[in-house]
């Protein structure tokens, strides 16, 4: 089983993302603040970030860039009200905006293709 760090520092948010990933079978760790899940990094062996971009005590962009020193193959979504739509960048397909807010469907779909992304790229070459 899949599993995804959603960081977000509105509980209504972070339940839905886990209502809606507990549907396709993720399994979802919980963090309200950038610190809180810098501690969850440090134990836990995730899949995905989830993260929204404003947290009360780093920018969630900030936030990514610490991961990605320590994880750097550890994929991130950003969440934010303040994008122009759901889009993969195409230079770092490990990260993903998704705007606010979102369906259920898109959220699920987008963190299947990540999860999908990152199996295929862990698999051998042949």
């Amino acid at each position: 089983m899949a599993t995804v760090l959603v960081i977000d520092d509105e509980w209504g948010i972070r339940d839905i993302v886990k209502l809606a990933l507990g549907q396709i079978g993720v399994d979802v760790i919980e963090a309200d603040s950038a610190q809180v899940a810098l501690e969850i990094l440090s134990r836990s062996e995730l899949d995905v970030v989830i993260t929204d971009i404003r947290l009360p005590d780093m920018n969630g962009l900030d936030l990514a860039r610490n991961i990605r020193q320590s994880y750097p193959a550890l994929p991130t979504i950003f969440m934010s009200a303040a994008t122009s739509g759901l889009f993969l960048a195409s230079s770092q397909p490990e990260q993903i905006w998704l705007e606010k807010p979102f369906k259920i469907q898109d959220l699920q779909t987008v963190v299947q293709e990540v999860l999908d992304w990152t199996r295929h790229a862990a698999e051998p070459m042949s």
